[in-house]
């Protein structure tokens, strides 16, 4: 008898770790907090009762990131350089960890399982007022949009930024989705697609930038706010320039 083929899954959002314990539901607003603690309670050679250690632990956010580790990307969709992609289809890029995308951002999922990813991929046309570059005085390569390109025309809307990520989980009769995500790192793999519609013979340029704010200054080399900070798109629809440090690119 063939073997089945394997079954494919599609996840709105993986957590693992200490992230799976967050608790604050992600209402898709600008005013949540950019950060997360959770309490961690340690007893000592027994079970139970009162903690021998409680403490409180701020788990890492999307303020606390200066680059990614490029051996996390194991595929971009189109292959950089490629000059015949389909300009009917979505260019993606993929994750090895299949929690990446929402790897520090300090919310749990919510209404619908909607859970914002701390970054996004974008795909900005190659024309006069877009700028990838790399600064001395940055940490990361900075992509600059100004006029006369339009950041509105070349970047998506970030209120729609968990739509676009997701995970892919592959199981089969001896593997379901959990052992997979635990125990089968080989099947897992996590998806940032952009909602761009590309127009044939048009050169490109692929990014994976910060979806919040906080990000976005740390990226940049600024400083982040004495209070605590919110977790503020990296930019609006209405900005007429838009600055961001890129985590990783490629053209097309």
């Amino acid at each position: 008898m063939a073997a089945q083929p394997p079954i494919l899954h599609f996840l709105p959002w993986v957590r693992q770790g200490a992230a799976a314990d967050i608790r604050n539901p992600d209402t898709l607003r600008a005013d949540q907090d950019a950060v997360v603690k959770l309490p961690v309670d340690l007893w000592i050679n027994r079970n139970g009762g009162t903690p021998d250690v409680s403490v409180t632990a701020q788990l890492y956010g999307p303020a606390d990131v200066t680059d990614i580790d490029p051996q996390q990307v194991v595929r971009t969709e189109p292959r950089p350089l490629t000059s015949n992609f389909e300009p009917n289809l979505f260019p993606a890029i993929e994750f090895d960890r299949p929690d990446f995308p929402w790897l520090f951002t300090p919310l749990s999922e919510g209404v619908n399982d909607q859970l914002r990813p701390w970054l996004v991929l974008v795909v900005v046309k190659k024309q006069d007022g877009v700028t990838l570059t790399s600064q001395p005085s940055t940490p990361l390569p900075v992509l600059a949009i100004k006029t006369p390109a339009r950041p509105s025309e070349e970047l998506p809307d970030l209120r729609e930024a968990h739509a676009w990520a997701h995970a892919q989980v592959s199981v089969d009769g001896t593997t379901d989705v959990a052992t997979a995500l635990h125990r089968r790192p080989a099947r897992t793999v996590s998806r940032l697609l952009c909602p761009r519609r590309l127009e044939p013979d048009t050169a490109y340029l692929a990014c994976v930038v910060p979806a919040f704010a906080v990000g976005r200054d740390t990226g940049l080399g600024l400083s982040q706010p004495a209070t605590t900070p919110k977790l503020a798109p990296a930019w609006t629809p209405t900005d007429t320039a838009v600055t961001l440090p890129v985590y990783y690119s490629g053209e097309f």
